[in-house]
């Protein structure tokens, strides 16, 4: 008799005069919000039902999560009743958990109250039902507008940088996103760290300087713990310094940035300074013939003899005699001679044991020119002569009784 009454009193009668009419158990409440009533009436329902002890119950969360609408409305409390807001909240993200509760708030964020707003956003990170990733690529400046001063940035910004994603340094809206959350008051410090070491490594592929100031920043980002940066980071890093080198392999600096390099980026980029030389040497020796570069192959055989001019690689490298061998023998083929006249000219300031390796390595790997090839031939013609005398000498004392 009620569901037939109900909506046509709801016609004539006040609001105020249906209350007791519209007190019904939560298992009930579904077939209430079915009757043709206005929304007035619906939510005069819902509060009642949501203020009874024990509530939100199972009941009354199935029936709630079948009218986003009217809940979103129910959400929306005076005062004194945000605790039962974020109470209700919390309940449906548990048992309503495939509705986008969060995103349906944000939609509707100018209806509540800033501070009830985060907690209700501390309540979807909380229970994991925000995908930091997610919200922050495709609301990023929104969410930065609705919660600026509030706790909820830090969370949402710590949980991001807890997967840092593959395309991070390359995304210009997650950056700015980032750049603009470091700012905030609410932020920790342990996120603005965690940020500076994105912003550091960014602004060095921007400007890629050799320089102590420049690049121990860089490193110390690399060794943020646990990672503020993906693993495609060392990558796009290594490729940096070396196109740069490449670059400059004709600069006189070229020496300093390479050392530079190997300083702050060995223990970060590779396994030691050392490693890095390695795996920048076979880099080069891909990009460029280096036997044409003869700046760059002076520099490589100066840190492949052991005379690097930083003194905080003294006693760091080891084990390149190989290398350098091989980048002397490219300088012999390209530039010949010349070249490594030249390369003998810049050695003289190397220190004495440089030097004499730098000796050993020209005399093997010099190309021998005119005279070099008549010696050879004429000591090969000597040494056929001679095997040819020994031969008839064989052969008339054979024969002889």
């Amino acid at each position: 008799m009620r569901w037939h009454l109900l909506p046509r009193l709801a016609r004539f009668k006040p609001d105020g005069k249906l209350t007791k009419w519209l007190d019904v158990p939560a298992d009930r409440l579904g077939e209430l919000l079915g009757l043709d009533l206005p929304r007035a009436l619906q939510l005069t329902a819902a509060r009642t039902c949501l203020s009874r002890d024990g509530e939100p119950s199972h009941a009354l969360l199935q029936t709630l999560a079948g009218h986003p609408t009217l809940t979103l409305n129910l959400l929306r409390p005076d005062g004194t009743e945000a605790d039962r807001a974020v109470l209700l909240f919390e309940a449906l993200l548990t048992e309503a958990p495939t509705r986008p509760w969060f995103e349906d708030l944000l939609a509707k964020a100018a209806d509540y109250p800033a501070g009830l707003l985060n907690r209700f956003f501390e309540a979807a990170l909380t229970a994991g039902k925000v995908d930091a990733d997610r919200v922050v690529r495709t609301q990023g400046p929104r969410l930065l507008e609705l919660f600026a001063g509030q706790s909820g940035l830090d969370r949402v910004g710590t949980l991001f940088l807890a997967t840092p994603p593959a395309d991070l340094l390359r995304n210009q809206g997650v950056l700015d996103f980032l750049g603009r959350l470091r700012d905030e008051p609410q932020v920790g410090d342990e996120l603005k760290r965690r940020i500076a070491a994105v912003q550091a490594v960014r602004g060095w592929l921007d400007d890629t300087t050799f320089t102590p100031e420049r690049l121990k920043p860089v490193a110390e980002a690399l060794a943020v713990s646990p990672p503020a940066l993906p693993t495609t980071a060392k990558g796009e890093l290594f490729e940096a310094v070396a196109a740069q080198l490449h670059r400059r392999s004709g600069d006189p600096s070229l020496q300093s940035d390479l050392e530079a390099a190997l300083v702050h980026f060995g223990p970060v980029l590779a396994n030691d300074p050392t490693d890095l030389f390695e795996n920048l040497l076979r880099d080069l020796r891909g990009r460029t013939d280096i036997g044409r570069h003869p700046n760059l192959v002076q520099t490589l055989l100066a840190i492949s003899l052991g005379a690097a001019n930083d003194p905080a690689l003294a006693g760091e490298l080891g084990g390149l005699d190989g290398h350098a061998f091989a980048v002397a023998s490219d300088a012999a083929k390209r530039g010949g001679n010349r070249l490594l006249r030249a390369i003998d000219r810049r050695s003289e300031s190397w220190p004495r044991e440089a030097r004499t390796q730098w000796a050993f390595l020209h005399a093997a790997v010099q190309p021998r020119g005119f005279r070099g090839l008549l010696r050879d031939v004429g000591l090969v013609l000597a040494g056929a002569g001679v095997a040819t005398a020994a031969w008839w000498a064989v052969k008339v004392f054979g024969q002889l009784p």
